[in-house]
């Protein structure tokens, strides 16, 4: 019986201590989960928090990164519209062409020349003035300088339309300075105005620190040129020669009959001025092996050739260089002879280009001739009456003529027929100058071959290769490009050779667009 009371009793107490037990339980899990879900709650809104503030900074460093670059760029726009350009503009032969007006005339063609630069100025918002009776000078903002260069000068072509007579017109030439400041652009302009003047004029040259561009210069070649040139630097070259004690005369590398017929008119300048004088050649000479072997035929070779590095050994501080057919030092037969004396003459009737002689004692810069034997045929002319040149002297100058003008058939004018009548005068014979310029069987065949490749571009303009490496690649190009432009219809003729580990491109048009 107390048995079961004991039952009862502990059933009794375990229904009053079970509801406080699992109340107690559940007061505890419902602690402990608020207390996690409330860590959780927190963890998560401080994660927030921080990624909110390491993101702000980061939007807020990259627009102020934005702002400062927004704001550098538009100071430096600004200040590039801040720096002033200078153009300098020439008009070319100016005395040639009013020596031949009347009073009127000239006040008139004065004027017009003065309106177009007036109104190029207006185009600008720039100034100009006329600060010499055949220069003016603008200055204007470098933000004008894209407009001007996408227009390609029209001033050039304005000034065309100025009548002067005698088949004659204005043409200009233009010399951009764009520099950091105005002491830069005006050191660049004059460095430009020497490049277009070398150049020939009828063109526009800009210059800044970065590049030299041209525009223009397609003026017809034969109407430009003065006999006064030739005469004054006959009287140049003559005083520089008899002041020397040694002339050497180079041409470029690997030579062609046009740069050793100008050779052999000023070796024999300096021979009549009873100077020791010798033609510098490198070792390729492929090009001009019919004349080499003549002078090997009599007896000359030694006499009047010398390697480039027996001259470079030999020459002297006190001696003259004459360079021709070239104005680049980096393409003479021996550049280091540059290097040695300060006398120097160059001759030449390739248009200026970025690399030329500076300081030449005399530079004789005709772009408007047919070529470098033409201008020493003028310059024989004028040296001494009394000089005369022997056979193979004449045939060598009339085949670097005849060589650059293809037989006279392009770049040819007035002057340069005057040229081969005083050599014809002097003994040249057609025979012979043929001969100097005859292709050897191989030279031949590879331009055959390479015209056999011709394929046609838009139907006027011929492309075409020779698909082997060979030493006479640049005679081949040459001559192949030259031979497609006579085909009908053919306005532009590009040939490639492939020469050593480069391609070999030689380009011809007709000059027209």
């Amino acid at each position: 019986m107390s048995d079961e009371k004991s039952k009862l009793k502990i059933l009794n107490n375990i229904r009053i201590i079970l509801p406080v037990f699992l109340s107690a339980v559940i007061a505890t899990i419902v602690i402990l989960a608020n207390f996690i879900i409330g860590a959780i709650v927190t963890v998560v809104l401080v994660a927030v928090l921080i990624y909110y503030v390491v993101v702000s900074r980061k939007v807020t460093h990259e627009m102020d990164q934005k702002y400062f670059a927004e704001q550098q760029a538009w100071a430096s726009r600004a200040s590039a519209g801040a720096r002033p350009v200078v153009c300098v503009i020439v008009v070319d032969d100016y005395i040639e062409i009013m020596n031949m007006a009347s009073d009127t005339e000239i006040t008139e063609i004065t004027a017009a020349i003065t309106k177009c630069v007036s109104d190029m100025a207006e185009e600008l918002n720039g100034a100009y003035r006329r600060y010499d009776r055949d220069k003016y000078v603008i200055f204007f903002d470098r933000r004008r300088l894209q407009d001007l260069e996408r227009s390609k000068f029209p001033i050039l072509d304005k000034v065309h339309g100025i009548f002067v007579g005698n088949g004659q017109y204005i043409t200009l030439s233009i010399a951009v300075g764009a520099g950091e400041d105005a002491k830069q652009s005006n050191e660049f302009a004059k460095q430009a105005t020497d490049v277009v003047l070398g150049r020939g004029g009828d063109q526009a040259a800009v210059k800044t620190d970065q590049r030299t561009t041209f525009y223009g210069g397609l003026t017809q070649n034969t109407q430009k040129r003065s006999k006064v040139k030739p005469r004054v630097t006959a009287r140049a070259l003559r005083a520089a020669i008899e002041k020397s004690s040694e002339v050497f005369v180079m041409g470029h590398a690997r030579p062609d009959m046009d740069s050793i017929g100008a050779a052999m008119g000023i070796l024999r300048c300096a021979q009549f001025s009873d100077k020791c004088s010798r033609i510098v050649l490198d070792s390729d000479v492929f090009m001009v092996e019919p004349f080499i072997k003549r002078l090997k035929e009599e007896g000359l070779r030694d006499i009047i050739v010398i390697d480039a590095q027996e001259a470079q050994r030999v020459m002297r501080s006190d001696a003259l260089v004459v360079l021709v057919d070239t104005q680049r030092p980096s393409s003479a037969s021996c550049p280091k002879l540059l290097e040695i004396t300060d006398n120097i003459v160059v001759i030449d009737h390739h248009r200026r280009g970025l690399e030329w002689v500076e300081n030449a004692t005399v530079s004789f810069l005709e772009p408007y001739a047919s070529s470098a034997s033409e201008l020493v045929t003028e310059i024989l002319q004028y040296y001494d009456p009394n000089i005369r040149l022997t056979e193979l002297e004449a045939e060598a100058l009339l085949s670097g003529i005849a060589m650059d003008t293809k037989h006279f058939f392009i770049d040819t004018g007035a002057r340069t027929f005057e040229a081969a009548t005083y050599l014809r005068k002097q003994g040249a014979d057609m025979v012979r100058v043929r001969d100097l310029l005859a292709d050897d069987y191989t030279t031949f065949s590879q331009r055959m071959e390479t015209i056999k490749n011709v394929k046609l571009f838009r139907d006027d303009i011929a492309i075409a290769y020779f698909d082997r490496t060979t030493p006479r690649g640049q005679l081949v190009a040459s001559q192949a490009a030259d031979q497609l432009l006579t085909i009908r219809g053919i306005k532009a003729a590009i040939v490639l050779v492939p020469v050593d580990n480069a391609i070999q491109v030689s380009a011809r048009s007709t000059g027209g667009n």
